[in-house]
């Protein structure tokens, strides 16, 4: 039930916020399952579901591969949770063996919560960044859309 209101208080919110299409976009797809290499839009993996949800939404390709996607300097980049806003990709470090601090991915919709395909459960779900695995591993936030986004403000790579 928890769940619930938390996603109803995101979508009443989102009616006020720049960013907020990507989020209810990444919203529809709570619950499909994830499987590694899938691109949607009935299953995920978590680069696949950032990828899907940015496309649809802002029509920006990003590149298919978390660590060129989350060292890509075009972007601002977030180094603290608390500085993300709603629409912020964020990253993570979730194999601490490699050198590469950006193997995980998700999108920030507010109240320090994301929504990411997860392979441990296997479906999209919402995660919490404030305590635990998640926090402990955030590396970094992306903003792709600034206030006055529009299509003019995309690179020519962007535009299909």
């Amino acid at each position: 039930m928890k769940k619930f209101w938390l996603i109803l208080i995101l979508f009443i919110f989102s009616f006020n916020c720049l960013a907020c299409p990507l989020v209810n976009e990444a919203m529809i797809h709570l619950e499909k399952r994830y499987v590694f290499g899938a691109t949607g839009p009935k299953t995920f993996d978590c680069l696949g579901f950032v990828l899907y949800c940015v496309k649809e939404v802002y029509d920006i390709d990003l590149p298919r591969n978390a660590q060129e996607q989350g060292y890509n300097e075009e972007y601002l980049k977030i180094e603290e949770i608390e500085e993300l806003k709603i629409g912020d990709l964020v990253y993570f470090n979730t194999i601490r063996s490699d050198k590469d601090l950006s193997d995980h991915t998700g999108i920030y919709i507010g109240e320090n919560q994301f929504i990411h395909a997860s392979s441990g459960q296997r479906k999209v779900v919402i995660s919490d960044l404030s305590e635990g695995y998640y926090k402990e591993r955030f590396s970094w936030g992306r903003r792709i859309v600034e206030e006055g986004y529009n299509e003019s403000h995309q690179t020519t790579d962007q535009r299909k």
